[in-house]
Order: structure tokens, then sequence, then C-alpha cells
């Protein structure tokens, strides 16, 4: 089943008059990557986050934000604590200190609250209720991320296998241009031949296996085979109970190869014609797959 790696996932526990929000965004990256945007006193937590989303989640760039609330304050600000005592000693010193030289500039609180102990984080740990609200919220927003996941992913699989299916009907329409291929090959080489002047019955057994040989290295047959296995391939991942984003990547990028060589060795105009719409839907499909899971 194709995954997305673009979600949203959000989920709100509630107890005892606390109300915790974890809210989940990702988006396409190659590797596993979070950020992490938690109350002060929850830091320790995002290693236990982690645990549990990057097992499910496995790529993609995910941001997590956590906040809390009571029944008494609209937002709780749970960061940091501030020494009121400090700060109006402080005040009173300074103010002391501009009487005596006379100095006129104000004196702001955005400096007084960075003096050393009016501000201090609270470094103590999360009660029992919050833990048990964060877990409950993260995995309710980690199940809703995937569903939104699976729901994207479903109309990447529709377009991948609409554009998979397409190429094959590219494919299917080349061996219509091959009849006449191999003997235009033949009458072109031989009419060069020819221009060169008459010859011998020797030279023209001699030329005859090099014809053979020169048109054995033009044949597409293995091309064809090869880039049909591939294709095959590639649809039935589209099925399989997990999402395959790499295995598709990789195999995207040997039907591209197999594509280039086909049309490297067609040297007839409309097969190379067929393979230019191939490698466009080609193309189409791995800016697809960068966001699959």
């Amino acid at each position: 089943m194709i995954q997305s790696m673009t979600g949203y996932g959000r989920a709100t526990a509630n107890a005892e008059g606390w109300s915790l929000t974890v809210e989940l965004k990702s988006l396409n990256s190659r590797g596993m990557e979070f950020h992490f945007r938690l109350p002060g006193h929850y830091m320790q937590q995002e290693l236990q986050l982690k645990n549990l989303f990057a097992p499910v989640l496995q790529r993609g760039k995910v941001t997590v934000a956590v906040s809390l609330q009571n029944a008494q304050e609209e937002k709780l600000d749970a960061a940091t604590t501030i020494d009121g005592e400090a700060l109006k000693a402080y005040y009173r010193r300074l103010k002391t200190l501009q009487a005596e030289l006379d100095l006129q500039e104000p004196i702001r609180l955005e400096r007084l609250l960075n003096l050393p102990g009016v501000m201090s984080e609270r470094l103590n740990t999360i009660t029992e209720t919050e833990q048990e609200l964060l877990l409950q919220a993260a995995q309710q927003a980690l199940n809703a991320l995937v569903a939104s996941r699976v729901q994207e992913g479903a109309i990447l699989a529709q377009d991948l296998r609409r554009r998979g299916v397409k190429i094959g009907e590219y494919l299917e329409q080349i061996p219509a241009h091959e009849a006449g291929r191999i003997p235009g090959i033949r009458q072109k080489l031989q009419n060069a031949l020819r221009e060169l002047g008459e010859p011998t019955d020797q030279q023209l057994g001699r030329v005859e296996q090099e014809i053979l040989f020169y048109l054995e290295k033009l044949d597409i047959t293995e091309e064809k085979v090869r880039f049909r296995a591939h294709l095959d391939h590639f649809l039935r991942l589209l099925d399989d109970a997990e999402s395959q984003g790499r295995k598709l990547l990789f195999l995207t990028q040997e039907l591209w190869r197999e594509a280039n060589t086909l049309g490297n060795k067609a040297n007839e105009i409309q097969i190379q014609t067929l393979v230019v719409q191939i490698k466009d839907e080609l193309e189409k499909i791995k800016e697809q797959l960068n966001n699959v899971l």
C-alpha cells in the first residue's frame, strides 16, 4: 500500500482539568528528521516521542508541536519561572543608581528579565498525568498522520499505475515499427557499399558478415524483455502490503536506463518517438516518487 510522506495529524487528550494537544506535520525527506516545539519541561520527552514515531513513519521531515492548557488558564507556560522579588530588587537598585548618576534612560523590563537569577527554566519533570496525556495524544496524532499519508498515497498510486500502464502501451507499439527496420538498415549499408565500387565475391561475403554483426548489435529484443520485466515488477509493487518508495524509485531508474539503450539502438524514427514518450512518463513518475514512503 503506497503511502505519501506528506501528512497531518492532530489529537487532544484531557484529564483532571488539563488539556494536552499534539500536532504532527510531515513532509518528504530522504531520511527521518524531527523538529520539536515542546514546553520547556518536556524536553526530556523528545527521545520518547522519537522512539514512538520513527518506526511507524520511517521517512519524512516531521514537525512535532505539543501545547498544554488547563481549565484556569487560557495557556499554560510551563517553560520558565520568574523570581519577582529578585526583579524588584534589581529595579530598586537601578533606580537608586539612576538618581545618583543623573541618568534619564528608562529601565526596560526585557533587560531586567535577562539579569542573573530573575528568569530560570523549570527543571522539574512532567507529572504522571501529563505523561499519560502526552502518550495518549501522541499515539492518536500518529494514527491520524498515518491515515492522512495512506489517503494521499492512494491518490499517488492511481497516478503511478496510470502512467505505468501508459508506458506499457507505448512499449507494445514498438514491434509494429520493427518489421522493416532491419531490412532498411541492411539496404542502407549495401547502398553505401556499392557507392564505393563493385565488390568481389570475397569482399561481398566479408561485408555481409560485418553487416550481420552490426545488425546483431542493433537488436533490441533483450532491452524490450528487461524493460517489460521491470515494468511488471513496478506495477506489482504498487499493490504491496508495505509502501515501497525506494524500490519503486530504483526500478524507475532501471526503466530509464533500458529506455535510453533502446532508443540509442533502435535507429528508427517511430521507435525513438515512442521512447521519448516513455521517458516523459518516467520523468513524471520520478517526480511523484520523491513524495512516496
